[in-house]
């Protein structure tokens, strides 16, 4: 199956990516993906170097080279893993909500869904 999600305009892409970014920090934070899943969906270099390269918002580019750290956070100082995840979290909280004071408004996410 194929799902095609489509957002036009830079600041509703970015606004896109925020949400990405606080459903797999819940994930981690809630045990129910593994660092390896989220850094397989969106917190790695491949990532991060397409959100640069097309002048994504700094806050979000850091979010995620931040989160491509997560790894090594577990295995050097796991005790210190928590407090990133949550930091990360508030601070794409705050990513989010200066998206609502702009007053972003988002296209319907899902274009198509085919076989």
């Amino acid at each position: 199956m194929k799902v095609k999600i489509q957002q036009e305009g830079k600041h509703e892409s970015e606004q896109l990516i925020a949400i990405l970014e606080l459903g797999l920090l819940t994930a981690l934070e809630e045990k129910v993906m593994e660092i390896e899943d989220v850094e397989h969906l969106l917190f790695n270099p491949s990532t991060l170097n397409k959100l640069i390269d097309n002048s994504f918002d700094k806050e979000i580019v850091d979010v995620i080279h931040l989160g491509t750290e997560l790894e090594d956070v577990q295995s050097l100082i796991p005790d210190k893993l928590d407090d990133n995840i949550f930091e990360l979290k508030t601070k794409t909280i705050d990513i989010l909500k200066m998206y609502k004071d702009k007053n972003v408004k988002s296209n319907r996410l899902i274009q198509e869904i085919s076989r």
